[in-house]
Formats: structure tokens, C-alpha cells, sequence
């Protein structure tokens, strides 16, 4: 059966991973790039997947409309004569791009599309009899994939899901209605990795685990009706969470990066940057630092981690309430995946962009606080604590989302590349930008519109940390 081919900007991310789930449950088949492998190298595979699907649905943004390899997708789906479904989160309609169907969600998100969206991918990649992939035989069926009124199964495709043997039914078309449920949703019943519950195979939560998960034996399939979810991620009744784990709600605006703005959806920014007692626990969890799953979302992150089994030692810098620092970018990465699924929060390193945006808000000051430098409101050279301070030492110095030390303390890492700001992939050995200032440089140099891009990925420092930045609370409407 064809697929539907999603092609998205990372900036998206969380909303085409949104939309991707929604057509799973609806009963398609959906190819959806990881964002965490390098496009370059992974362009082959695209180029295929494109090839053998059966529509291609863009997500059109300001951010999709300056991605080249969006604009690639796209280019290379009209070329082999594929029907594109354009979905408008924001910004203008692409005039350039002709598509078979074009639905303006401006406005909705993070709503899913209504059912003129699923009407329209019906038309173009119509479905017929729902189909079952038997995994494992028995009673006179043998393992394979049969239409579930197949004589072969005797009429009992429903008794393979409820016990097990079967991995998924697909959901019958009738005309240009689709059913929005499906009968295999996706349920961790055990496990340290992932809290038990239910979610879809693809949800960010998971952060690609659902696999390996399986092959842990952390996780069943059970038979379900769920409707297609509405809304965003719901907060977790009792999350995971670490000590002085907080976040600030920063608002959608703008982010002015380099005399140009630059929009920024909500999201939320952690309070403080990440503190030793935090990194630690990464450190001592059995599936924490050890686990060579959380380094895989590249080759030069699995290579670095082999070189470096254990983090380095803090020094001088030890306290629990102190930024960590000795850490690089891999590492903070890795951190942000294991996060993720302890946590059931969607967490990333901010981009350059969001962390401006979470530096001065709406406001365009120098710093934080105002355009004022003031050494009282923050840890640098003119301060004279010759050191790293605990994270919550100088509330005056928030910004206007209540983030503390934006400036000073610890330079902190973003996913955004030097070379070209391009944040879409967390491959290769690309230098990475850092922001804030820290203890040993002067005011100056802590200013929000100050970048350093001199560090690569597997670089550390007595003065460089990283914060976080999460998605998937309800606030992020």
C-alpha cells in the first residue's frame, strides 16, 4: 500500500509528528523523516520514499518556506508527478507550489486539520478492503498479511488483534468518509524508559523508542477504540521530573536574530540551566548516560561516546545547585533524549532563535533586565565570584519570561549551526552557537544579541553549560 510522504521544517516538528499520528490512527501509512539525522546524507532515502508514496503532504510555514530541503521535497514530489496536500500553518499561501489540495489552518493550530483535510487525502489515495498482518501463526494461519475477510482467517481477523498475533488492521474507506479510529493503538505496559500508558507509535514522547521498546519487552499491544487526538500533548498527571526542574511559558512573537525577525511559536524554556545535581542523575541512571541509544541520533554523537564513556570530572565546579558545565553539545543532546522519554515532555535544546526569544520577550533591551549593565543582576567577570554561581542566585536579572541567568554564569549551548544557522538536524560535527555570557567574560559579552560560534559538538569547558526547552503543555496554544 502507498504511504503518505510528510515533508515538514524542524521548526514543525512537533505539529507534523502531530499530524503523522492523526493519519496513523485515521488508518494511512505515513513516512515522516527523522529530524535528528543529517537531510545530506539521508536524501537518497527521501528521494525514495517520495517516489513510492501515494501523496505528499507539505507543511507550509515562514520556517518550512526557507528550508531548502522542504522546498526540495516539494520540487522533487511535482517532478515525479505526486498529489500534494498543502496544509498553511502560518505566514502566505506558496503561490509557486500547485498542490491538488490547499487547507488554511492559520489561526487553528495546534487543532488538527478538521475532515476536509482527510476527505481530500482520501480522494487522492483511496484505500479498499482493511487489510491484517498476521505476526505469528498458529490454529492453521500462517504468518503474513491477509484481507480481513479472507477465508484463510476463518472471520476471525478481530480474535488475532485481541490476542496479540496481529500488528495492525487497516481502517476501511467509504467514499470520501474515513473512519477516524483505529483497533491497534500503541500501549507501554512496563518499563523504567517510558511511563506506562497509551500513545501513538510515532508520539514524541516516545522519541522514536517504540521499537526498541518492544524488543525490551517494555511494551504491549492491547486492543482499543481511540478517536484521533485533538489539541496538544496533555500534561502528564504525575510527571517525572528533577530537582529545580521549572519551566517559563515564553509566548509566540518574533525573535530579532541579526537586525532581522524572526517568528517564534510558543514554547516553554527551562527557569534555570541545567544544574549538576540534574546532569548527575543522568549520569547515575542504569539508562541514562551509559545507554548508547540516547548517542545515536548521529554518527559523530555514537563516535564521541565511545571515546568518552563517562562525563568529566567537575572540580571546582561541583555543588548541586550550580550550572553544569564540562558538558558538550552531544552531550546536552543525549540529555534532551533521555529527558524526553523520563520526563513524557517533548525537550530539545533551544534554537538560537527561541533562546532570544526567551532572553528579551517583546522587548528590545540589551540585556534580560533592561539595556542597563548591571553586575548585581548577573555572574561575570565584573562580579568577581571567580566561578560558577547557583542558578537561582540573582532573581533581578530574569527575563521577562522568568528565566534565570540568561546572562552570565555559563555560556549555553543551542541547536543552531554556525556555518549556515541552519537548525533542521543534529548531524555531523558542525560548530554550534552559544549564548549568554558566562563568569569569566565581561558585561559586555553577556548582552542577549552576543553569539559565539567557536566550539564544536565535542568541545567542553569550565564555563559552557546548556538549558532546555520543551513543547507539549497545554499552555503551548
Amino acid at each position: 500500500m502507498p504511504h503518505v510522504f510528510v515533508s515538514y521544517s524542524t521548526h514543525d516538528t512537533w505539529y507534523a509528528y502531530k499530524v503523522a499520528g492523526a493519519l496513523e490512527y485515521a488508518g494511512w501509512e505515513v513516512w515522516i523523516a527523522d529530524p535528528t539525522r543529517n537531510s545530506r546524507e539521508f536524501w537518497p532515502e527521501i528521494k525514495e520514499a517520495i517516489k513510492e508514496s501515494g501523496a505528499v503532504v507539505v507543511l507550509m510555514s515562514p520556517r518550512s518556506r526557507e528550508s531548502n530541503w522542504v522546498m526540495q521535497e516539494a520540487g522533487f514530489a511535482q517532478g515525479a508527478d505526486k498529489q500534494l496536500i498543502l496544509l498553511l500553518l502560518e505566514g502566505e499561501v506558496w503561490t509557486d507550489l500547485a498542490g491538488d489540495s490547499h487547507i488554511d489552518l492559520r489561526g487553528t493550530i495546534p487543532a488538527l486539520p478538521g475532515a476536509e483535510f482527510y476527505s481530500a487525502l482520501g480522494r487522492v489515495l483511496p484505500r479498499g478492503r482493511r487489510h491484517v498482518r498476521v505476526l505469528s501463526g498458529g490454529d492453521g494461519v500462517e504468518p503474513g498479511e491477509y484481507a480481513v475477510d479472507d477465508a484463510a482467517l476463518r472471520g476471525d481477523a478481530e480474535g488475532l488483534v485481541r490476542t496479540g498475533r496481529a500488528v495492525w488492521i487497516e481502517v476501511a474507506a467509504e467514499g470520501e468518509h474515513v473512519a477516524l479510529q483505529v483497533t491497534r493503538p500503541y500501549e507501554v505496559s512496563a518499563g523504567e524508559a517510558v511511563r506506562p500508558g497509551l500513545y501513538r507509535r510515532n508520539d514524541a514522547r516516545l522519541f522514536g523508542l517504540a521499537d526498541w521498546l518492544l524488543k525490551e519487552d517494555y511494551a504491549a499491544w492491547e486492543e482499543a477504540d481511540v478517536a484521533v487526538p485533538d489539541g496538544p500533548l496533555p500534561r502528564p498527571a504525575t510527571p517525572f521530573t528533577l530537582p529545580l526542574l521549572e519551566w517559563c511559558h515564553v509566548a509566540a512573537g518574533a525573535a530579532r536574530v541579526g537586525g532581522v525577525e524572526v517568528p517564534a511559536p510558543p514554547f516553554h524554556i527551562g527557569k534555570y540551566p541545567v544544574t549538576n545535581e540534574q546532569f548527575q542523575a543522568f549520569i547515575d541512571s542504569p539508562d541514562g548516560y551509559v545507554d548508547e541509544h540516547w548517542w545515536n541520533f548521529s554518527e559523530a554523537a555514537r563516535l564521541y561516546r565511545k571515546s568518552n564513556p563517562r562525563p568529566r570530572e567537575l572540580g571546582d565546579f561541583e555543588g548541586g545547585k550550580r550550572p553544569r558545565v564540562f558538558v558538550s553539545w552531544f552531550e546536552a543532546v543525549a540529555f534532551c533524549r533521555w529527558l524526553s522519554v523520563k520526563s513524557g515532555l517533548s525537550v530539545f535544546l533551544p534554537t538560537s532563535e527561541q533562546w532570544t526569544r526567551a532572553a528579551r520577550g517583546d522587548k528590545s533591551w540589551r540585556y534580560p533586565w533592561g539595556d542597563q549593565a548591571d553586575a548585581s543582576r548577573c555572574n561575570t567577570e565584573e562580579s568577581g565570584n571567580v566561578g560558577t554561581t547557583e542558578v537561582d542566585r540573582y532573581p533581578d536579572g530574569k527575563s521577562p519570561c522568568g528565566a534565570y541567568d540568561m546572562s552570565g554564569n555559563v555560556w549555553e549551548w543551542s541547536f543552531t549551526r554556525h556555518e549556515d544557522n541552519d537548525a533542521s538536524d543534529a548531524s555531523g560535527d558542525f560548530k554550534r552557537r552559544e549564548r549568554g555570557g558566562s563568569w569569566n567574560f565581561n558585561l559586555n559579552m553577556a548582552r542577549i544579541s552576543v553569539v559565539t560560534t567557536k566550539e564544536t559538538p565535542g568541545h567542553d569547558d569550565d564555563n559552557i553549560g546548556f538549558r532546555l526547552a520543551c513543547y507539549s503543555f497545554e499552555k503551548d496554544s
